[in-house]
């Protein structure tokens, strides 16, 4: 029969790919675990390094989960998303959790001890464990790290003395113990030990929740998002009649300030380009008889005065071109590299232009944001505006609507072609897997993001 001991502190370490907007995402399969550190209560720190290839012995994690019934880690449910891809990690997981296997999460312990302050959110190891009597870990890994290098492309003593420690150096596992022990200290004299672990079992929900996270019909989302893109920009359509003839940029419907000054009246600030004038001032004009043009050279044919022209020489005017009187090109019309004007390149700024909008009604005061004439268009003012003799409001709202739909639940491209939009979430398992936050809040209420589901 194997030991049980009191506790066992546990860490990886593992690849550092960033996809899905989630660094070292656990999801990723190119994302691979490349060393596990652990310790058991009273023994020695373990390092098990595993390299580039991430093969690992079958019973790597479980072997640790029969000896203990209480994991020790910081930030714990980034190890155990990456443990539990493993369908004998899984199994072993769940009944051990049913057995009343328990975590302790470093991280939520000190977020709790510290009441939710501002200062104790999403805290990381170095960040608490100095306080606690621990030893600065192995700068070089992290600098090896913020320069693009892989976990696994790092030289393998230097990784493993950053996991599990050497000499003085108590690692990341020797650290984790250390706040351990003194956050367990202080947590019974508060008497909030209960409290902990509690968090600390409502943690390995989110850890659930997160690896089954939400199914999405990849295909159905795009043929739907077609459609309310169809419908969006059909809407828009009709909604290009109500702007000015005269309107010089192209209207954002998705601007507040914009939408405000269509519909109560004001200033909307845009840009236009503005040509430059031989007296270096500037104007809106780009056929002013002043202009200044970017210059070219062109070859001219010299005249007798010393003037140039362009113009070839023909019979009657061919007196008056310069000549070689000798050597090899005498006869021949003289030429000279001069400067033009390149009428193609006129020279021009973008520059600061106002447009009035007249507005369609009088907005209540209530409305006013925060910048001086620019009022809300939110879905209770365009409601509020309904019995308003205002012909575009239908089609605004159910653009206002289409457009949050788009971008929020399905996928917009700006134009940088950068897709933002739920189903650019999905990930290769046909599943969003969002990030649950337990130490994020001052309310020690649960937050949400990428995307926040």
């Amino acid at each position: 029969m194997k030991k049980k001991y009191g506790y066992c502190v546990l860490d990886i370490e593992t690849s550092i790919h960033t996809s899905y907007k989630r660094k070292a995402n656990p999801f990723d399969p190119n994302n691979i675990i490349v060393a596990l550190g652990y310790k058991f209560q009273g023994e020695k720190n373990v390092g098990e390094y595993y390299g580039r290839l991430g093969k690992r012995p079958f019973d790597y994690f479980t072997k640790i989960l029969d000896q203990t019934n209480l994991l020790v880690a910081f930030n714990g449910k980034f190890d155990l998303l990456y443990l539990l891809r493993e369908p004998q990690n899984y199994a072993a997981w769940q009944e051990w959790v049913v057995n009343g296997g328990q975590l302790f999460d470093c991280q939520l312990a000190e977020y709790l001890l510290q009441g939710m302050d501002q200062t104790s959110h999403m805290l990381s190891l170095e960040d608490v464990s100095i306080k606690y009597g621990g030893t600065l870990k192995v700068d070089e890994v992290k600098a090896l790290w913020n320069a693009g290098i892989s976990t696994e492309d790092i030289d393998r003593d230097l990784l493993m003395r950053y996991l599990v420690g050497e000499g003085q150096d108590l690692g990341d596992i020797g650290n984790t113990e250390v706040v351990f022990l003194k956050q367990l200290e202080i947590a019974r004299k508060v008497g909030q030990v209960k409290s902990i672990m509690l968090n600390c079992g409502a943690l390995l929900c989110t850890v659930e929740m997160e690896r089954n996270g939400m199914f999405v019909d990849l295909e159905l989302g795009h043929e739907l998002a077609k459609k309310v893109a169809q419908e969006l920009q059909e809407t828009q359509a009709r909604l290009w009649h109500y702007l000015p003839a005269d309107l010089p940029f192209q209207f954002n419907w998705n601007s507040p300030k914009q939408k405000s000054a269509l519909i109560f009246g004001g200033t909307v600030k845009y840009e236009r380009r503005e040509y430059k004038l031989i007296d270096d001032s500037f104007t809106f004009d780009a056929d002013h008889e002043l202009q200044a043009y970017a210059q070219k050279d062109e070859v001219h044919y010299l005249l007798d005065d010393g003037t140039t022209t362009a113009e070839k020489p023909t019979a009657e005017t061919a007196l008056s071109y310069a000549t070689f009187k000798s050597g090899k090109n005498a006869g021949e019309f003289k030429t000279k590299k001069v400067k033009v004007d390149d009428l193609t390149k006129p020279k021009s700024r973008m520059g600061e232009d106002l447009y009035e909008f007249k507005g369609f009604t009088t907005p209540n005061p209530e409305w006013q944001g925060a910048e001086p004439g620019v009022y809300s268009t939110g879905s209770d003012v365009i409601e509020a505006l309904g019995n308003r003799d205002i012909p575009f409001l239908k089609d605004l709202a159910r653009s206002t609507s289409l457009g949050k739909d788009l971008g929020t639940y399905y996928i917009t491209t700006d134009d940088e072609g950068k897709s933002k939009g739920m189903l650019t979430m999905v990930q290769p398992d046909s599943i969003i897997h969002h990030m649950l936050n337990m130490c994020s809040t001052v309310t020690a209420r649960l937050s949400s993001s990428n995307p926040n589901l």
